[in-house]
């Protein structure tokens, strides 16, 4: 019995893994400390095994969503209903 509940487990654990995690990247173009060669790795990497998506903000800077730093209303607000897009996808492809 202890072995078909493992059995049981590792066949959920093996459909969770082949369920393709989502990940979206909010990257503002004039971010002094993100250059495009680090996004690039950033993209490669996280493309390996997850489905990525980039959102590039114009004009917006590292921090953009922090009112403390160098907060952006309009590219927050995007960046939030992408995020919200995103959730509401994965959670509609269970």
């Amino acid at each position: 019995q202890q072995q078909q509940q493992q059995q049981q487990y590792n066949d959920g654990r093996a459909d969770e893994q082949q369920q393709q995690q989502q990940v979206l990247i909010c990257h503002g173009t004039d971010d002094p400390f993100v250059s495009a060669e680090s996004l690039e790795a950033a993209l490669e990497w996280f493309q390996q095994g997850s489905k990525t998506s980039l959102l590039q903000l114009s004009g917006a800077r590292h921090g953009f969503t922090n009112p403390a730093q160098a907060y952006d209303a309009e590219a927050a607000n995007k960046a939030w209903r992408q995020a919200v897009s995103l959730i509401r996808r994965a959670f509609r492809e269970e």
